[in-house]
């Protein structure tokens, strides 16, 4: 996961609580006039058009839903709390044939010992990616990333194999086509968490940085093996 770090409540979320407050039955998530299409352009710029779960490319609103961490059904206080809310893939929030992510989480009750949130500023290190596009708790005690990976299955194939791909893209392997060297991977691991000219951030960038580092640190410490080799010939 990429943490997501939450703006101010958005002006036209507002504007519509302020316009429905005195018809309660109306001040409803998804209600007459919900400004959902708004939400979810700021989201996205905050998420840098990336999936708060699955760090998935979302290029525009057509592309996910609006995810409510806190389920609606067991939280109906947090509904209307934008804080509450990221942008998720797929479009269809209901849509579980993917078979990952915020449609298999449903309405699971989370808390901070049962699920680590993109809102945590842990969650870029709660977990540990391979080159191989598989993920695991960075510590195998930690019960609240190992209950995440389960609930959103962050382990499936399909998203393994997504990830995967994006990580060989870069060249992050000594046997690809074009391998990266230590320098350029080191490079990678810092340019990769950052935000383009249009405000996307790259898909899968947590899991291609902890790549990128670990290959780098390997290249060196290789180099560093054959300098000495040479060097007691």
């Amino acid at each position: 996961m990429k943490y997501v770090r939450k703006g101010k409540e958005p002006a036209p979320l507002r504007a519509w609580k302020r316009d429905n407050r005195h018809t309660p039955g109306e001040l409803v998530y998804g209600g007459i006039g919900f400004p959902t299409d708004a939400l979810k352009v700021q989201f996205l710029k905050e998420q840098g058009h990336i999936c708060a779960y699955t760090m998935k490319r979302l290029s525009t609103p057509a592309d996910c839903h609006i995810e409510h961490i806190q389920p609606r059904s067991l939280n109906p206080d947090l509904t209307l709390d934008h804080r509450n809310m990221v942008v998720c893939f797929p479009f269809n929030g209901g849509d579980v044939r993917p078979g990952y992510g915020a449609p298999i989480k449903a309405n699971a009750s989370v808390d901070v010992t049962t699920f680590v949130s993109p809102l945590s500023t842990r969650c870029e290190v709660a977990f540990s990616y391979g080159p191989d596009g598989n993920v695991k708790a960075t510590d195998p005690s930690d019960q609240a990333a190992l209950r995440t990976i389960d609930i959103l299955h962050l382990d499936h194939p399909v998203l393994m194999e997504l990830r995967e791909a994006a990580i060989k893209g870069y060249g992050i392997k000594r046997v690809s086509a074009d391998p990266l060297s230590a320098a350029e991977a080191r490079r990678l691991s810092k340019d990769i968490l950052k935000t383009s000219s249009n405000g996307f951030l790259p898909e899968f960038c947590v899991a291609i940085q902890q790549v990128a580092l670990r290959y780098a640190q390997s290249e060196e410490q290789y180099a560093k093996r054959v300098k000495g080799q040479r060097k007691s010939r």
